[in-house]
C-alpha cells in the first residue's frame, strides 16, 4: 500500500513539473515581434550615428554620400554595407524584457544609436548592442520599446565606427592610358613620353604590347623628349601605383601650409593628373593629389614606391 502511494505521488510530481515547463515555454514564446518598416536603400537620405559623446551625420548628395558637417566623401564600400544592412534588418526573437541593458551593452554610454531618415521623415531609430556569441545575431533595442531583441547578422561592425574611419581613402584614380609624364625632384625634372612607333608587326607581339590600356604596362616604349630610353618597368609600376591609390589617413589641419613638394608627378591622358609628396611624419608621408581636395598621408613604403631617382631612370649606353 505504501509503495502504491509513493508511485501515485511520484506520478503527480512528474505531471506537475511537466505542466509547469509547458506553461513556462508558452509564456516565453507567447509574444509578437515588432514589425519593422520596410526600408529600401534608395529611400534613405540621411543617417545619424551616435556613440557616447560622439555624433555625426551621413547625408546623400546626388549620387555621393558625405560626412557632415565637413562634407568629406564617404567610402563607397562602407556606405553600401550600411545601406544594405538597414534595408535587410530583421528581428528574430525577443532576448529580454528585464531592462538590464548593461548585459547586452545597450546602456546609453555603450550602445550605438542609429537613426535613419528619408528627407525629414524618421524611418528607424534603434540602439545597437553587442553581438551574440555566435556572431549571427546582434542585441538591439528600438527607441519606443523597452525590450531587447535579437536582430539578424552582425550589426555592430558596419556602424561601430568613427567618422574618420568612414572617409573615402581613394585619392588617385586613373581609368585611361597615360601618354606623358613629368617627374620633378627639387630642381631636377624628367619628361617622358609613350612612344608607340616601335611595335613589331608580329601579331603576337602587338597583342602583348597593348595588354593593359589603363596602366600602360607593355603598351609601348617610354622615352625622354630627346628619344633616350628609360627604365620602362619603373615607369609602368609608377603609373600602376598612382592609377588606383588609397591613402592611409588625412591631415587634421587641411589648411596647413605644406611648402614646396619634395617630389611631384604630372601625368597626362585625356586630362592632367597631379600628385605631390612632401615631408615625412611618423612613418607616413604627406601628399596631395588633383583627384582629392584635402592633403593626406601615405605610408612611407608607398611613398618610396612612387619617389624615383631621376638620373637612374634614364638608360645610358655601356
Amino acid at each position: 500500500m505504501k509503495r502504491k502511494a509513493e508511485t501515485i505521488v511520484l506520478v503527480l510530481i512528474i505531471a506537475a513539473l511537466t505542466a509547469y515547463l509547458v506553461l513556462k515555454k508558452k509564456e516565453k514564446t507567447h509574444y509578437s515581434l515588432p514589425e519593422l518598416p520596410r526600408i529600401e536603400k534608395e529611400d534613405i537620405t540621411r543617417i545619424t550615428i551616435r556613440k557616447g559623446g560622439l555624433e555625426f551625420d551621413l547625408k546623400r548628395e546626388g549620387d555621393r554620400w558625405r560626412i557632415l558637417p565637413e562634407g568629406y566623401p564617404v567610402d563607397g564600400v562602407a556606405m553600401d554595407r550600411m545601406l544594405e544592412t538597414i534595408a535587410g534588418l530583421r528581428l528574430t526573437a525577443m532576448a529580454s524584457a528585464s531592462e538590464n541593458y548593461a548585459v547586452y551593452e545597450l546602456q546609453e554610454d555603450e550602445r550605438v544609436e542609429l537613426t535613419v531618415f528619408k528627407g525629414e521623415d524618421l524611418l528607424l531609430s534603434m540602439g545597437i548592442g553587442k553581438t551574440a556569441p555566435s556572431h549571427r545575431h546582434t542585441f538591439v533595442k528600438l527607441a519606443d520599446d523597452s525590450r531587447v531583441y535579437h536582430a539578424e547578422k552582425n550589426l555592430r561592425s558596419p556602424f561601430y565606427k568613427e567618422a574618420s574611419a568612414l572617409r573615402d581613402k581613394q585619392v588617385m584614380k586613373i581609368d585611361e592610358e597615360v601618354s606623358e609624364i613629368i617627374l620633378t625632384a627639387g630642381k631636377k625634372n624628367l619628361h617622358v613620353l609613350r612612344a608607340t612607333g616601335h611595335v613589331e608587326e608580329d601579331p603576337g607581339q602587338v597583342q602583348a604590347e597593348v595588354k593593359d590600356e589603363v596602366t600602360g604596362e607593355g603598351a609601348g616604349r617610354w622615352e625622354t623628349l630627346d628619344g633616350k630610353p628609360v627604365q620602362e618597368k619603373e615607369i609602368d609600376n609608377l603609373v600602376k601605383t598612382l592609377s588606383n591609390l588609397k591613402c592611409d589617413g588625412y591631415l587634421e589641419d587641411k589648411t596647413e601650409d605644406l611648402g614646396d613638394p619634395a617630389f611631384s608627378v604630372s601625368l597626362k591622358g585625356s586630362k592632367n593628373y597631379e600628385f605631390s609628396l612632401y615631408d615625412e611624419r611618423d612613418g607616413k608621408t604627406v601628399a596631395t593629389s588633383s583627384e582629392n581636395e584635402d592633403p593626406f598621408l601615405v605610408a612611407d613604403w608607398k611613398a618610396k614606391r612612387i619617389r624615383k631617382d631621376l638620373d637612374a631612370l634614364v638608360v645610358t649606353g655601356d
